[in-house]
């Protein structure tokens, strides 16, 4: 007679792993590929590869990122940061990131935003531009400093100099603020229709 055996109490031959695994082998593999025979198809080469025009508008939308100089205007006039900021308004590659009224405000704002230039008055409340800037290089703030001042001498600006900025600019002669901007953004000493003969800046660590 034969008992009946429910499916739960039922037992089975359990395979050894081995034979588990090599049963898994023979089913990847066939048995008629070689050793040479590549299991995947290779990958296709580089060497002619051309980038799509989504690509290179993403390339050239990156570049122009880095290449666009931050500016920084600090005027305790809110009219004289309006005038900067129409005039710079049609100017390539220039964006003002920030503005600020007096020098201290000047200090929180570079340590924070890290323009690349700094636009700054010298008369301003609180503390005015020359102490700011002679701030920002202990500081060791990466930003150039243009001063932008309504004073138009050459003692005006050897004493912008030697405080530590890198260009100086009459606003008399505001039509070339741009330029003077591009001219400190590269490091240079920008000192506008007046003679740099003569004129000696600080020793900046930062740049030779």
């Amino acid at each position: 007679m034969y008992s009946l055996i429910s499916p739960a109490n039922r037992t089975y031959p359990v395979a050894h792993p081995c034979q588990c695994i090599s049963a898994v082998v023979r089913l990847t593999i066939p048995t008629s590929a070689s050793l040479n025979t590549p299991l995947w198809p290779k990958r296709t080469s580089r060497v002619n590869w051309k980038p799509t025009p989504r690509l290179l508008v993403k390339h050239m939308k990156s570049i122009e990122r880095v290449a666009t100089i931050r500016i920084l205007v600090v005027d305790d006039s809110a009219v004289l940061r309006d005038a900067v900021r129409d005039l710079l308004s049609n100017s390539d590659a220039i964006d003002i990131c920030g503005e600020a009224c007096n020098g201290y405000e000047a200090l929180e704002k570079a340590l924070k935003l890290c323009p690349d230039v700094i636009v700054m008055d010298i008369g301003m409340p609180a503390m005015d531009g020359l102490e700011a800037t002679r701030r920002l290089l202990r500081a060791n703030s990466t930003a150039e400093v243009l001063m932008f001042t309504e004073h138009n001498s050459e003692h005006a600006r050897d004493a912008c100099l030697q405080a530590g900025a890198r260009g100086y600019l009459s606003k008399a002669q505001a039509a070339d603020l741009p330029e003077a901007i591009r001219t400190v953004a590269s490091h240079a000493t920008y000192a506008g229709s007046t003679s740099v003969a003569g004129a000696h800046r600080v020793s900046d660590p930062r740049y030779p």
